[in-house]
């Protein structure tokens, strides 16, 4: 499938999220993807970004139907969540081949440029990607718990480095969401296999996975060797779009996981919808979300306790301490580096001058 895939014979689900705030929230593009190769079992099917936030889905044509239902289940679950307005629109190919390619072309800023097919792509970054160290794709942040009498780690989050990724592999996988999912997938799983055995490991880490993975055979297998000591360090994170569409499923995870004693994080929290959430949060160890001034997180941190809270991803100094002047105690990114670093040496300081005056 090229750019744009419209020789293709079968369904065309066109995903239009410039209404959404994919932007704002970069990993909830991987999330659409993750819903569609979820609902249509990992059948094959193609996926491409064809204009800036404009995502098309090809599938067979037996599986129309279930496109559609895809595309409405997609759009309900972003729209609930307070995530923006998911638009969509089904044709069918060939007869309204036309109609798609005006479409297309309307959402374009500029021409895409032909390339490898997606399905090239992936299978590229498969190859590199599988055999490659999952550390040298992997950046870790550590989340901060912000106290009175000193600020300590409460542990790692795990986050791809897609621009090491793209430049080991040559392959462009920012502006596709089925590849950011593709090499994310890849690198959070084979870091997951060799985590039993980073005998250098102090802090808990946090990686991501989706609800249909862990529910696999393969990553059960993973848990079964995973030692004592190192279940203890592990905190599996889940999005919260992936556990509103599928709260059966991450029910059943929750027994699973809490008997092998380890801990669970749910990210993308919209802390203004605190009330939605709140059924999903039941269970949960940590919620980590994007701290907006514009939107105070006051009810969502009295309803799950603000030690279970992590603003993460702040930008900057100045949205870090925004963030613990509205109430929160843990967080993370660039702004909590700053933060932290402010704070210590301040402290320094302020016992040099202590000793001084003695």
């Amino acid at each position: 499938m090229r750019a744009s895939g419209v020789g293709h014979i079968g369904g065309a689900l066109l995903l239009d999220a410039r209404h959404t705030a994919e932007r704002e929230i970069p990993t909830l593009a991987r999330f659409f993807a993750q819903f569609v190769n979820d609902r249509l079992d990992g059948g094959k099917h193609g996926f491409a970004s064809v204009a800036d936030r404009v995502h098309l889905v090809l599938t067979d044509p037996h599986e129309s139907a279930r496109a559609a239902a895809i595309g409405a289940d997609l759009a309900r679950n972003v729209e609930h969540l307070g995530f923006g307005r998911l638009r969509w629109q089904l044709f069918h190919l060939p007869a309204e081949r036309e109609e798609l390619v005006s479409t297309i072309e309307a959402a374009r800023s500029a021409p895409l440029k032909e390339g490898p097919s997606p399905a090239d792509d992936a299978l590229r970054l498969q190859n590199v990607l599988d055999n490659a160290d999952p550390s040298a794709f992997l950046r870790q942040w550590p989340v901060y718990e912000i106290a009175p009498e000193g600020d300590t780690i409460a542990f790692d989050d795990a986050d791809v480095d897609l621009a090491a990724a793209s430049a080991a592999t040559g392959v462009a996988i920012s502006g596709n969401p089925w590849l950011v999912e593709c090499a994310s997938s890849l690198i959070e799983r084979r870091a997951l296999r060799d985590f039993a055995g980073d005998a250098q490991r102090v802090r808990p880490i946090c990686l991501h996975v989706t609800t249909r993975f862990a529910q696999s055979t393969e990553f059960a297998t993973i848990r079964s060797e995973l030692p004592t000591a190192a279940k203890d360090r592990l905190i599996l994170d889940f999005t919260v779009g992936d556990v509103h569409s599928n709260p059966e499923r991450f029910a059943a995870l929750l027994g699973v996981l809490r008997q092998n004693g380890i801990r669970i994080a749910l990210s993308h929290v919209p802390w203004s919808k605190a009330d939605q959430i709140e059924p999903l949060a039941v269970g949960v160890d940590w919620l980590k979300g994007r701290f907006d001034p514009a939107e105070p997180p006051a009810h969502a941190l009295l309803k799950f306790g603000a030690a279970r809270c992590v603003a993460d991803d702040l930008p900057d100094l100045a949205r870090a301490r925004a963030a613990i002047e509205a109430g929160f105690a843990r967080i993370t990114g660039p702004g909590a580096d700053a933060l932290v670093a402010e704070r210590r040496s301040r402290a320094l300081l302020a016992g040099r001058d202590a000793g001084e005056t003695r």
